[in-house]
């Protein structure tokens, strides 16, 4: 394995790291250090290019995290260490048990959390025209919903039926201002509001003003009633 062999296979594992792929980043880096300290014959070589490797995994999870002090320590605690191994064998075994797993637990809960919000997300997005709840996607996730509640507004920084209302009145808003036609009635069943009512108590209370008004305001702005600034 080639020194240009090796660059390619560390940034293929960042990219696996910053895309909170850690099954795929540990397979890569089980890879790198067997043909790195079967095929690299240069000691020196086979250090630098791990330190390298280390420290650009460092990056991509202090990139992740909201607090770094952290992967600071770890950084220390790899840096004061590294440098006791002169095996190259010894040195990969130690990065591969060791260190990367100790990266990797600091981001474990945040990528199993990206998950969870972005399958709900999902499922909000093709079945918002549904009614949806909470017990439902509970069910489909196979998640406590007090959990998923948690998970989801420490991520999002929204409750799930806060994002499903913003997502299903931002549908509506593209219905509305696209179609001057189309009833008020068949704008809230197609977001998911049966009652036409609770639906336009719902708009107007998010968006400042009735769905019909606002079809009216995008209608003249269109026509170019109203100055576009």
């Amino acid at each position: 394995m080639s020194l240009e062999l090796v660059k390619v296979s560390e940034r293929q594992l960042l990219e696996k790291i910053r895309l909170r792929d850690l099954e795929g980043a540990d397979d890569l880096l089980e890879l790198f250090c067997s043909e790195i300290s079967s095929n690299v014959c240069n000691t020196e070589a086979v250090v630098i290019r791990t330190v390298e490797l280390i420290m650009g995994i460092s990056s991509e999870i202090k990139d992740i995290l909201p607090y770094c002090g952290d992967v600071i320590r770890e950084d220390f605690r790899f840096l004061r260490k590294f440098h006791e191994f002169n095996n190259k064998i010894e040195f990969c075994s130690w990065i591969r048990s060791d260190i990367f797993k100790n990266y990797i637990k600091l981001i474990e809960p945040i990528c199993k959390h990206s998950k969870i919000v972005n399958f709900i997300t999902n499922y909000i997005e093709k079945n918002y025209s549904k009614e949806i709840s909470l017990e439902e996607i509970s069910n489909e996730v196979n998640f406590n919903m007090y959990y998923l509640s948690k998970v989801f507004k420490k991520t999002t920084g929204k409750s799930i039926k806060q994002y499903l209302i913003d997502f299903r009145l931002e549908k509506a808003k593209i219905l509305l201002a696209s179609n001057i036609t189309i009833p008020v009635k068949q704008v809230a069943w197609e977001v998911g509001y049966p009652d036409e009512k609770y639906f336009g108590r719902i708009f107007k209370n998010k968006i400042g003003m009735p769905p019909a008004e606002y079809r009216n305001l995008k209608s003249r702005v269109t026509r170019c009633e109203y100055p576009i600034v």
